[in-house]
């Protein structure tokens, strides 16, 4: 029997790429289709394209973030002839209830590997429908769950290595493992605490691959990466060695769990850059880590935070998650202001969500829950937190994705920062001058948004105004590949690019005026040169002029 077999992702963006649907693709002896939308494209021209191959089988691939979009396709699809397959986390803890969609055939629970090239062997005659794994199916009126549940063999799978692939714009991402040693109940991954490794030498070659075709980011999807120390280092060093330039990796790593030899080591051995570590800090609350099962040891998480900062050479991108138990807005804004000072590449602020299947989403009302009963579920208040709270903590954190996560601004806001007693007060404050202002932290233009910056801290009457004015300006420069429009005007234009060519007898005159940006103001004093394949800056004191 010909099978003809589509399997559909919907990411969240273009960029995405979906190695669930790859590695069925990869790991089945039938012949597989696959389609990618991303969720920004209409629910219509989906369906078209799809119905368009005449699938004998569709499946699709649930996340929190396409679900909803994929419960309207699948009440489209009412009179589809093909057999209609759902699988992913976000339909794994809670099969029977997409059968309430009468295009609904199969729902796979699980990793599904094994489970999928099963389920075709039974259509294809040669299995039977209660023998396949991990598997929900309809069967006339009835819905039935097999007993079989199995995960695939990690050891034995194969990595798809497709030719068809925009591999330089778009993320790939690579498992060196599966499962987690930790067992945090707001996170899926605690439910499985077996970590099992692929062959290292298989991912390597995989990388090999992935590399010479010229992929760019390359995200891990490990857990905790370095839950095995000695093959987390052994992976780095092979990326050492093997990486093409503009090439960079992230991982999702336990930063408390970290060696002082491990540290050291990545230190030393990696280039600036070409790596970059999550770090999960999620609260300093020892009390709401300890109710859902996390145990971290703040101190060390610190100090080996700052021993990986200490050489520049990894970019670090630190995570937190409000409305954990027993949070309170107080003592979260405790631990923003204490993880902000670590000054990390990037700093999320993320809210808790109730996934489906996790521990703390079965014990929502011991904790007084309010969440959003369909994707993503995010919480809306808890018996320690009020909505009013939520919506606090929510403005603080538009500010901080703009005025530090996107780090056009680093520079003139770590010396703002330094004004501040508090840092989330700062960002909760800028979120409402923003609103008052008029000015978007959505949709924003660069100089207005630098603007705002300048006229914020002129009206706090914080010190030393001269020196924020000139590190803002430069930071705005420096955001620019090429020469840009500025904001300012320096006065005694003429006089100063003169000076300034005197100090570089080797620049020409019309190069200053051809190249060149003036910035600064009666105390500091620099000329951005934006060359055709490169840029320079030169800066001295007013004083010296």
């Amino acid at each position: 029997m010909r099978l003809k077999i589509l399997l559909v992702a919907i990411n969240a963006k273009y960029i995405h790429t979906n190695l669930a649907i790859r590695s069925l693709r990869a790991n089945t002896t039938y012949p597989v289709t696959l389609m990618e939308f991303s969720i920004k494209e209409s629910i219509s021209s989906i369906q078209e394209a799809i119905l368009k191959e005449k699938p004998d089988v569709i499946g699709f691939s649930v996340y929190i973030w396409n679900v909803e979009l994929i419960k309207e396709l699948l009440v489209s699809f009412q009179n589809i002839t093909s057999k209609v397959l759902l699988g992913g986390p976000e339909v794994s803890f809670d099969a029977k209830s997409y059968f309430q969609y009468p295009c609904v055939d199969f729902v796979i629970s699980d990793e599904g590997e094994s489970a999928f090239q099963e389920l075709l062997e039974s259509l294809d005659g040669k299995r039977p429908i209660h023998n396949v794994s991990n598997l929900t199916y309809r069967e006339g009126d009835e819905i039935h769950t097999n007993d079989i549940q199995s995960l695939p063999n990690v050891r034995t799978l194969v990595f798809d290595e497709s030719q068809e692939e925009d591999y330089p714009n778009r993320i790939q991402y690579v498992e060196m493992s599966r499962g987690c040693p930790y067992q945090c109940s707001y996170c899926l991954a605690s439910l499985e605490k077996r970590v099992r490794f692929f062959p290292i030498e298989k991912v390597q070659s995989h990388l090999g691959f992935l590399m010479n075709q010229r992929a760019r980011v390359f995200k891990f999807l490990d857990r905790t990466f370095n839950a095995d120390s000695e093959k987390a280092l052994g992976m780095m060093e092979f990326l050492i060695k093997n990486h093409q330039e503009g090439q960079t990796f992230q991982f999702e790593m336990t930063a408390d769990r970290m060696s002082k030899e491990f540290i050291d080591k990545v230190n030393e051995i990696s280039p600036p850059h070409l790596f970059r570590f999550e770090i999960g800090i999620q609260s300093l609350s020892t009390k709401s880590n300890l109710a859902v099962h996390r145990r971290q040891n703040n101190d060390v998480l610190f100090e080996n935070i700052r021993r990986l900062q200490s050489k520049g050479v990894v970019d670090l991108h630190l995570d937190l998650i409000a409305g954990l138990p027993h949070e309170t807005k107080e003592s979260f804004i405790h631990t923003f202001d204490k993880v902000y000072s670590l000054h990390a590449k990037e700093l999320q602020l993320g809210f808790l969500k109730l996934l489906k299947g996790t521990k703390l989403r079965e014990e929502q009302h011991t904790w007084g829950y309010d969440f959003e009963d369909t994707s993503p579920y995010q919480i809306q208040s808890s018996s320690t937190m009020s909505k009013e709270d939520i919506q606090t903590i929510s403005s603080a954190e538009a500010a901080l994705e703009v005025f530090w996560n996107r780090g056009f601004m680093k520079d003139a806001f770590l010396f703002l920062s330094t004004q501040v007693a508090s840092p989330f007060e700062l960002f909760l404050d800028l979120s409402a001058k923003a609103i008052s202002n008029g000015v978007s932290l959505v949709r924003f233009q660069m100089d207005e948004l630098f603007v705002f910056l300048s006229e914020y801290y002129q009206s706090m009457n914080y010190s030393d105004f001269p020196r924020f004015e000139y590190l803002l300006q430069k930071d705005y420069l420096n955001y620019f590949p090429i020469k840009p429009k500025k904001w300012w005007s320096v006065p005694n234009r003429g006089k100063t690019i003169e000076t300034f060519r005197q100090d570089h007898p080797n620049i020409a005159l019309e190069d200053f005026y051809k190249y060149g940006v003036l910035f600064g103001n009666e105390e500091h004093i620099g000329i951005a040169m934006y060359y055709p394949q490169r840029k320079l800056f030169i800066e001295r004191k007013s004083s010296q002029l």
